[in-house]
């Protein structure tokens, strides 16, 4: 009993035991609660699978030149991810992706191509892909030049007028698969356009079609713009009398006119077609008419916005009455003809003493009309030089004469500039 006691009550013993035993205890403490934090953990977010619909599969790699995608690339799949829930529950569709490599391909035709996905975060695998293999054509990669057609378009306009339309241009230019390329003639744009009452430029989008009229579309089909302008203009039409535009010099003249052919038909805008009453084919002075009877052709000229929509080539007669003319002898010297702007320096040689004018007048007023009455002027204010020139004279008829004669045409003077 004696020993026992010793045994029981040795506290030294104790405490050295206590020491020994407390680090082991310590550990085995947090091995335990990590242990049980894990089972916790595991069961409250096992491994799980999520379903993404409709994700679009990029393609690859296509680094051979001259080739392109053809079909098969407008593909979307459903894919089921597998991972931890809560992971999975914070997973969006944009945070991977799925793609078809196209790095092995060197020629034309059909492959056949695995989805794979990309961009999931550790942990994380795709366990289905719906379709998982995808069949992709390549073809010849070309650039053409497409026309554009005329448009399918619907609108109204006002009673006689009419639309004119003009392209931005003619044709584009695209580049995509050649098997599409040779199934388009066109570009034919679609427009409603309602009722047009004035000029309008509109933007459409390029519309390509087939033979049948039929849209025809691909994803690779690049064109080398995305839209053209269609520029419409409103017009009227309208047939008018072609005449001469006669100005008389005296009010006792009379002009008859035939003008061959006596109408023409033009375009332009519709305010100024209903404002128009007839096309001058030229302005005609009476000065200008050397007989009773002159002949005129030519090409009309039309005023600005207007167009013809035939001939503009014409023939014109001009008749003149209520005058008669006669040849009046000019002397050359100073009693009639005032001679100014001679150069310093210079003297004057005429080649005649006289030159023949001719005056137009009233029937009973032709008699009156002398060369004195002329008011003939030699202007040399233009001639500084010495030499030979044809000078026209210059009639300032006074106001006593200006209704009663006028001078036809021109008469010029032959002379000689010499030094002095």
């Amino acid at each position: 009993m004696k020993v026992f006691d010793r045994i029981e009550t040795d506290p030294e013993k104790k405490r050295r035991e206590s020491r020994l035993f407390r680090p082991l205890i310590a550990v085995l403490s947090l091995i335990l609660g990590f242990a049980f934090w894990s089972y916790v953990a595991i069961s409250d977010n096992p491994n799980n699978t999520r379903i993404f619909s409709s994700i679009p599969v990029k393609f690859e790699n296509l680094n051979v030149s001259g080739y392109t995608i053809l079909s098969g690339s407008d593909v979307n799949a459903d894919v089921t991810i597998s991972g931890r829930r809560n992971e999975l529950s914070r997973l969006d569709d944009e945070d991977f992706s799925l793609s078809v490599d196209l790095s092995d391909v060197t020629v034309a035709g059909n492959y056949l191509k695995e989805v794979r996905v990309s961009g999931l975060p550790s942990g994380m695998e795709m366990i289905t892909c719906s379709p998982r293999y995808i069949s992709v054509d390549i073809d010849v990669e070309k650039t053409v030049s497409v026309p554009v057609l005329e448009p399918e378009e619907t609108y109204t306009l006002k009673e006689g007028v009419r639309i004119r339309r003009a392209f931005s241009q003619d044709s584009v230019s695209v580049k995509g698969p050649q098997q599409v390329l040779d199934t388009i003639v066109g570009i034919r744009p679609v427009l409603d356009l309602g009722e047009l009452t004035e000029d309008v430029v509109k933007t459409v989008n390029l519309r390509f079609v087939d033979a049948n009229g039929n849209e025809v579309t691909n994803r690779y089909l690049v064109p080398a713009q995305n839209t053209l302008s269609i520029s419409y203009t409103l017009y009227k039409e309208k047939t008018v009398p072609l005449m001469l535009n006669v100005e008389t010099v005296l009010s006792s003249e009379r002009v008859t006119q035939t003008v061959t052919p006596s109408t023409i038909t033009v375009q332009g805008p519709p305010n100024q077609i209903d404002d128009l009453e007839q096309i001058w084919a030229r302005t005609v002075s009476t000065a200008e008419m050397r007989s009773e009877e002159n002949t005129y052709t030519g090409t009309v000229i039309l005023p600005e916005g207007l167009e013809a929509a035939g001939t503009t080539t014409y023939t014109a007669i001009a008749r003149l009455s209520g005058v008669n003319s006669k040849t009046v002898t000019l002397p050359l010297d100073a009693s009639y003809v005032e001679i100014t702007g001679l150069a310093s320096g210079l003297s004057l040689n005429l080649e005649s003493e006289s030159v023949n004018v001719t005056v137009r007048a009233a029937n009973g007023n032709l008699s009156r009309v002398s060369a004195s009455s002329l008011g003939a002027v030699l202007d040399l204010s233009g001639y500084t030089e010495a030499g030979s020139y044809t000078v026209d004279l210059e009639f300032n008829v006074s106001d006593e004469w200006k209704n009663v004669f006028y001078v036809v045409g021109t008469a010029s003077v032959d002379l000689t500039l010499g030094a002095s």
